[in-house]
């Protein structure tokens, strides 16, 4: 499973070529932006979480917080 994570998150880089200069420490902030938008249980709140979660898992592919939160959203 690690390796097949590891090939999305590669593909997610494509999307986000802004991220290229954020420090990895970023993406718990990606991941409380995240939260908040799953929070609101809005369509447009899963999508915008969904974003997050992979901004975050660009930055820390090893971050369970932002993988649990992508597969909620």
């Amino acid at each position: 499973a690690p390796k097949a994570i590891e090939e999305i998150v590669q593909k997610w880089k494509l999307n986000y070529p802004e991220l290229a200069d954020e420090a990895s420490s970023e993406a718990k902030s990606h991941v409380e932006r995240g939260e908040e938008h799953l929070a609101r249980d809005t369509t447009a709140g899963y999508r915008e979480a969904e974003e997050e979660f992979e901004k975050a898992l660009v930055l820390d592919s090893s971050n369970d917080r932002a993988l649990a939160g992508w597969v909620l959203a």
